[in-house]
């Protein structure tokens, strides 16, 4: 399923948040969106999903306009893991987690056992498989964030979008989850576009880069093209010292 962002603009009274941004992101591969806080990221994120409607351009998939789409055909192609989310309600890790399996349910139709076991596999692999009968609401943030993504995974979707899924996660666990993601887009040709801050992880784990500034995108390629000390420090206006180890760049501030 191609998904392409059109010249995307979207304005806030006036001012322009995210300005002429045209992507392309890679069927089986991990597409990291940086850049300084304000930059527009999650502004373009919402657009995508049409939970904003752009001035201008247009997120589409397969030719379609995103926002356009029924409710129930746009999330059985796109899921999303929002930046933050505020679970009042005491469902269970199992019963939030099956939520993403909703919109391939019958209309009245109850999860099936297939259903259960899809629900139950994401749960494991986000390293929550003691927590299936725990209210959510008496999870921790990182925790919940956790089940934010295993909701999207299940709902099992050729598009993914994550808006800083690892914010609140420790160092191993931001590990296991953006390794579920990377799997995921590899070995299902899943379509993932995922903003992140921490510019040592997105080389790590994405594919490609796009490095947004002032709501337009000044950089996209391989991290090793884009993780430029020259660039990065000019758009987060901090000087970084680049190393290369295992092939990969890490940068350093100085």
């Amino acid at each position: 399923m191609k998904t392409t962002v059109e010249n995307l603009t979207y304005s806030y009274n006036g001012h322009p948040v995210v300005n002429g941004v045209s992507l392309s992101p890679r069927e089986g591969e991990v597409t990291a969106v940086l850049g300084p806080n304000g930059a527009g990221k999650t502004t373009l994120l919402r657009c995508i999903t049409g939970a904003l409607r752009p001035v201008r351009g247009a997120a589409r998939l397969d030719g379609q306009p995103m926002d356009a789409m029924p409710p129930r055909e746009k999330a059985r192609r796109v899921a999303l893991v929002p930046q933050a989310s505020n679970l009042e309600f005491r469902f269970t890790v199992l019963e939030t987690v099956l939520m993403g399996r909703y919109p391939w349910l019958g209309r009245f139709a109850a999860e099936s056992a297939r259903d259960h076991e899809i629900a139950r596999q994401v749960i494991d692999e986000v390293g929550l498989a003691a927590f299936c009968d725990r209210s959510v609401t008496a999870l921790s943030g990182g925790e919940l964030q956790r089940v934010l993504v295993a909701r999207a995974l299940c709902q099992d979707t050729p598009v993914l979008l994550l808006d800083e899924p690892v914010s609140h996660l420790d160092i191993r666990h931001q590990v296991d989850i953006l390794g579920a993601v990377r799997r995921r887009a590899e070995e299902r040709g899943v379509t993932v576009l995922c903003v992140l801050h921490d510019l040592n992880l997105a080389a790590r784990f994405a594919h490609r880069l796009a490095v947004m500034k002032d709501g337009r995108v000044v950089a996209e390629g391989a991290p090793g093209q884009v993780l430029d000390p020259a660039l990065i420090g000019e758009v987060y206006g901090l000087p970084v010292t680049r190393i290369d180890a295992g092939g990969r760049p890490i940068l350093i501030p100085e």
